[in-house]
């Protein structure tokens, strides 16, 4: 009987630690995302204020979104130079992975 409640105990201090172990590892999952949420926000306002605050895109009806680094523009330009500019100024950020530009050129400019 003694054998039997030891393997019982082992049993229950092994399904114990595991459920820490998942505890402690869905913490860091979850401020790791916490942290990717914020920087990506960071990285938007950043890209926002960098387009706003260049006159070449002051007729643009442009949107930022971020997603774990990756940027992506949505909207209407005025012509192609902006697209290629849009791709050039903020890839050159720091934190962007990657540029996705999904924008329409306007033809009545």
């Amino acid at each position: 009987m003694t054998h039997l409640k030891n393997i019982l105990l082992v049993a229950m201090l092994a399904t114990g630690t595991a459920m820490l172990g998942a505890c402690a590892s869905s913490a860091e999952e979850d401020a790791q995302a916490e942290a990717t949420a914020k920087s990506d926000y960071e990285l938007r306002t950043r890209v926002r204020k960098l387009i706003y605050q260049d006159a070449t895109f002051a007729g643009d009806r442009l949107d930022v979104n971020v997603r774990w680094g990756v940027v992506t523009i949505t909207g209407t330009v005025e012509n192609r130079h902006h697209v290629n500019e849009l791709e050039r100024m903020i890839e050159d950020l720091e934190d962007v992975r990657r540029v996705d530009i999904q924008v329409e050129i306007d033809r009545r400019f």
